[in-house]
């Protein structure tokens, strides 16, 4: 299921999402968090109540009405919700942690309406740290029991993961870029971690492998670092996962239809 990071408000390329069944959207350092009446809206959305007409104004309902629209609009089977770097679940500052706790809450629950709305699959996808903090494991285990449904947790340059994400028996979001810059074998490591993945970022990488830092560009770009990644797509669309390429704001129009050509081609 190929798709992109896409923005909804960016007209003129959506027009690339055409025929493609899966899709991302960014939460910004400026709209991570939900204004004072998006809590209340949100309850009400949940529980099939009416709104105000102060609330059907709000950026929150405005925003997800579109993104209900646009999800029905382009036939998209599953939809990404990126959390924004800010989010630090494994936080040992109380704020941060709070904070991140309390948006993981708000944006499952904005999944929990997509799905219902939409029929779509809908995830919210978090960076895993370098480091994971046990302090807040009664906290993080409650939420984590509640939301995993929802919840994805995406393989950094340099995260202690698998293990965790096993005992948790949370969703894991494959990143070929940052895989392959902790240094690991991207195939290799997809077969170990296969029953646990749920969605993969396929990107290149310009920085050398076990460089623990990653630049994404095409997987046919002559700058890429990443080994195999072209074997590495014909293996996994035997599975049916959405595929997302993360190219900023560029639209990856080419690269999708090449590789739209490569899989017709199997």
């Amino acid at each position: 299921m190929l798709g992109y990071h896409v923005s909804i408000d960016d007209v003129k390329n959506l027009k690339y999402i055409e025929g493609l069944e899966s899709a991302q959207i960014f939460l910004t350092n400026r709209s991570l968090h939900a204004p004072p009446n998006a809590f209340e809206a949100l309850k009400k959305l949940l529980l099939k109540k009416e709104l105000t007409s102060d609330e059907k104004k709000s950026s929150f309902y405005v925003n997800m009405m579109a993104t209900i629209k646009f999800i029905k609009y382009f036939k998209i089977k599953v939809l990404i919700i990126h959390a924004s770097y800010t989010t630090q679940l494994f936080s040992t500052k109380d704020d941060v942690f709070m904070r991140s706790l309390q948006d993981a809450y708000f944006y499952t629950s904005c999944c929990k309406v997509i799905e219902r709305e939409t029929k779509a699959t809908a995830y919210y996808n978090i960076h895993l740290p370098k480091k994971t903090s046990t302090i807040r494991s009664d906290e993080l285990s409650k939420l984590f029991k509640k939301t995993k449904k929802y919840i994805l947790l995406e393989t950094e340059t340099d995260s202690p993961i698998p293990e965790f994400v096993e005992s948790c028996e949370l969703n894991l979001c494959f990143d070929t870029a940052h895989v392959s810059a902790s240094g690991k074998d991207i195939m290799s490591t997809f077969k170990a971690l296969r029953k646990i993945i749920a969605c993969v970022h396929l990107n290149g990488n310009t920085l050398d492998v076990g460089s623990k830092r990653d630049k994404h560009c095409a997987f046919n770009d002559k700058e890429n670092k990443v080994p195999k990644l072209e074997e590495f797509i014909k293996y996994i669309s035997h599975f049916d996962l959405p595929i997302i390429l993360e190219r900023g704001a560029e639209v990856p129009s080419n690269e999708i239809k090449k590789i739209q050509q490569m899989l017709d081609s199997l």
